[in-house]
């Protein structure tokens, strides 16, 4: 959390050290749901899934590359129950949390070009955190207390080949590497008795395959949209609105 801060104030400050012409800005905001296999480090099987949206203030340096900060809220949920064995009592729960996120992305433009053809690499980094769940325990002589909540990290780092010989639009289909990985924290409170559980997950399949295309509304406002499949299913809309 420190470390992304850090970074997003230094991608801020950059255009103190620029002149003006160097650099431009764009905000966007961004709707989207995913849903990945995982499994336990411990034992089982898992699906995260998450759908959410939010906000982001990107900055474009020397025309091609555009680094963006955002932050946004989400609901995400595990599929099927999740059981919590090494608690004194042992605890089965359908997992459903509410959080925000922060993340942060960059890319370079067509850093190579063929014809109509480009070549962009691409980088992304997510991180989340949930609000806390509690159930209450009743037992036929004590009362309890069961509090969970989660967090999640989310990085991609590959390329988009786009398509750049049409007017409005501009196709592209991505190839990356992926890393999901996250953890489930049940903590049980029944009189006297204080115990706690983490339960880490990892994504089964580090790969992606996207499709997508980026249009051009009106001058200076396009929408994204794209289709992930391979190591999550995936469907996400961006607008993004450039600051003259």
């Amino acid at each position: 959390m420190r470390r992304f801060l850090l970074i997003s104030i230094m991608f801020l400050a950059i255009p103190l050290f620029l002149n003006a012409e160097d650099y431009g800005f764009y905000v966007t905001t961004s709707a989207g749901y995913f849903s990945t296999p995982c499994k336990f480090k411990d034992e089982g099987n898992t699906n995260f899934s998450l759908i959410g949206g939010g906000i982001g203030f990107g900055i474009t340096l020397f025309e091609d590359l555009s680094i963006e900060g955002r932050l946004g809220y989400s609901i995400k949920s595990f599929s099927g129950v999740t059981s919590f064995k090494k608690l004194p009592l042992e605890l089965e729960e359908e997992l459903n949390y509410s959080g925000i996120f922060l993340g942060f992305e960059a890319q370079y433009s067509n850093i190579f070009e063929y014809q109509d053809f480009g070549l962009s690499p691409f980088v992304s980094f997510y991180y989340g955190s949930t609000f806390e769940k509690e159930w209450n325990i009743t037992l036929p002589i004590v009362k309890g207390k069961a509090k969970s909540n989660s967090g999640w990290l989310k990085g991609g780092l590959g390329a988009k080949i786009l398509y750049n010989g049409l007017d409005l639009h501009t196709p592209y289909l991505g190839v990356y590497l992926s890393k999901t990985s996250g953890s489930l924290t049940m903590k049980e409170e029944i009189e006297e008795i204080i115990a706690k559980q983490e339960r880490k997950f990892v994504e089964k399949i580090p790969f992606i395959i996207s499709i997508g295309d980026d249009y051009e509304i009106i001058e200076d406002l396009y929408l994204n949209g794209e289709v992930r499949f391979g190591g999550e299913f995936s469907i996400s809309l961006n607008l993004k609105y450039i600051i003259r």
